[in-house]
């Protein structure tokens, strides 16, 4: 039998090769709530096959999809109308859904006319046999690009590196994430540790000397991949570039990279609160400003 796919059943399948004349979708939403992704399916199973449209309202067949995050290695079948929560640290910058139908009961006289006649060779009234959770049917593969720049700021791009105190701080765009490498004298304190945590009274003024920098730098280097021509090599070979060009694919060119890193962060407090408008997100060395003004005064 011809087939585009290299799936082999026993019984025809919708969606493998040309088991079954027609197809199905369903649309998939992913939200984020906190640090919890939300995925829905939006509305019924569209199909262009009236036989599976009849087994679908029946409830004989019901969709499954398995979701995995090979980052993380999560995995997870579920079965019916789509409705998950899964918490953000399980799971990695991207996650596949596999979608398929399923038998939800017994189905011994399953037979349409849609189904290639190779199946029927010999046997012209054949009847299929599926028994309850057999796959009757091939949705396809939906990727969601899931980044925790949304839950955990920034650091979903970026790390640090500690390096000797003479060197100067430099930027590795090479990996899957932004490395950061800054100078620390062996025995002393931290001033990444110092001005990055959570109560420290200098954030904004931290951001300025780090966090800015490095994705003035990345910038540059999407720039770069631009000029050669080979834009959608690099995003896919650069984790923190997929990630950004996710979030703000509009960005221009024909702006600095570091009045692009100052906008780009900009975007990101303003989606982490989303009530707020853009125009009521300060720039960034204007709130460094005013932390640094408050400390001193």
């Amino acid at each position: 039998m011809n087939k585009n796919t290299i799936i082999s059943l026993p019984h025809p399948v919708l969606g493998n090769g040309n088991d079954i004349t027609g197809s199905f979708a369903i649309d998939i939403k992913a939200e984020l709530n906190g640090e919890d992704l939300i995925l829905s399916q939006i509305g019924d199973i569209q199909f262009t096959n009236e036989y599976f449209q009849q087994l679908s309202q029946d409830k004989k067949i019901i969709p499954a999809f398995k979701i995995l995050s090979q980052g993380t290695l999560y995995a997870e079948v579920h079965t019916d109308f789509l409705r998950k929560t899964i918490k953000c640290n399980q799971l990695s910058w991207k996650i596949d859904i596999e979608i398929f139908l399923i038998a939800n009961e017994e189905i011994t006289d399953f037979c349409d006319n849609t189904f290639n006649e190779d199946f029927m060779v010999g046997n012209p009234n054949r009847n299929f046999q599926i028994e309850k959770g057999m796959i009757v049917g091939f949705g396809g593969n939906k990727q969601i690009f899931f980044d925790s720049v949304y839950v955990n700021s920034l650091s979903g791009i970026i790390d640090f590196y500690p390096i000797p105190i003479n060197e100067r701080v430099s930027f590795d765009l090479n990996g899957p994430k932004i490395i950061i490498k800054y100078p620390k004298e062996e025995g002393s304190y931290d001033m990444v540790t110092m001005l990055g945590q959570k109560t420290s009274k200098f954030k904004y003024t931290f951001l300025n000397i780090f966090i800015l920098p490095s994705l003035s730098a990345a910038y540059d280097a999407l720039k770069n991949a631009q000029d050669e021509d080979i834009y959608l090599t690099f995003l896919e070979n650069h984790n923190w570039a997929t990630i950004m060009d996710s979030h703000e694919p509009d960005w221009d060119s024909s702006k600095g990279s570091y009045e692009l890193a100052q906008w780009f962060f900009q975007q990101m407090v303003s989606k982490n609160k989303s009530q707020m408008k853009d125009n009521t997100i300060e720039v960034p060395v204007v709130t460094s400003f005013n932390e640094l003004q408050n400390y001193i005064s």
